[in-house]
């Protein structure tokens, strides 16, 4: 909570109070509401690459009206209507939606949201599937999970007992096998740091992070999933 307050209304906050303090008006809250309106800052076009460009396009994929508007920018990229965005289409629809697209993926130019499409292409086809687009999404939502929880003692503890729990055999690989019975057993601490709403949702999360596609997955290769954060 201190953290949200500090970064988004302390910068704006400080030098209304201190106008306040100066102005001593009859009406403060009026004032400083009037204040407020005319001092307004900016929205906030997120850095390209940043943890806080993904985190915004997996919190709008998370709700309705977030998800409704993605939709709705997949489908007026996609010209013929064929079910897939190519590179040309995105490529040509970012100087129309540049805005749009800059909001969601991180990116203050054209040349900078130009790149988000590498980014969520995973398969490098040269187009890009509503199914794609959202199981690139999911994608980074595991990662970001996995970052800050091996970003703390706490969380690195109960991410390592967890992948010794369904590293059954103790080789030191997790295989697909051993992750798809873990579920039922560790459905909470999976769903924690996985997400998925049901055990077939936590179960594709194992081939995100097999990033070789071996069929099994070491600690090493465990803990380079959250450091993959998907730039061009």
């Amino acid at each position: 909570m201190e953290k949200y307050v500090s970064a988004e209304l302390t910068p704006t906050l400080a030098p209304a109070l201190a106008a306040l303090c100066r102005e001593k008006p009859a009406d403060p809250v009026t004032w400083l509401a009037n204040w407020l309106l005319a001092n307004k800052p900016p929205p906030k076009l997120q850095k390209e690459g940043t943890a806080d460009a993904m985190q915004a396009l997996i919190d709008a994929m998370e709700s309705p009206e977030g998800r409704a508007e993605l939709r709705a920018l997949f489908d007026s990229l996609d010209k013929d209507g064929d079910g897939n965005v190519t590179s040309k289409e995105w490529g040509k629809g970012m100087k129309a939606n540049w805005k749009s697209l800059s909001k969601f993926f991180g990116g203050v130019t054209i040349a900078e949201v130009g790149k988000a499409f590498a980014r969520l292409d995973a398969d490098n086809s040269g187009d890009l599937t509503w199914d794609e687009f959202e199981m690139a999404v999911a994608g980074m939502d595991v990662q970001m999970r996995l970052a800050e929880a091996l970003d703390t003692k706490e969380g690195f503890k109960e991410l390592r007992e967890l992948f010794d729990r369904i590293d059954k055999d103790g080789d030191g690989t997790v295989t697909g096998k051993e992750w798809g019975k873990a579920v039922s057993a560790n459905m909470d601490v999976m769903k924690k740091y996985f997400g998925g709403k049901n055990k077939k949702a936590i179960g594709k999360a194992f081939k995100r992070i097999d990033a070789d596609g071996s069929g099994g997955l070491t600690w090493d290769e465990f803990v380079a999933a959250s450091q993959r954060m998907i730039v061009a």
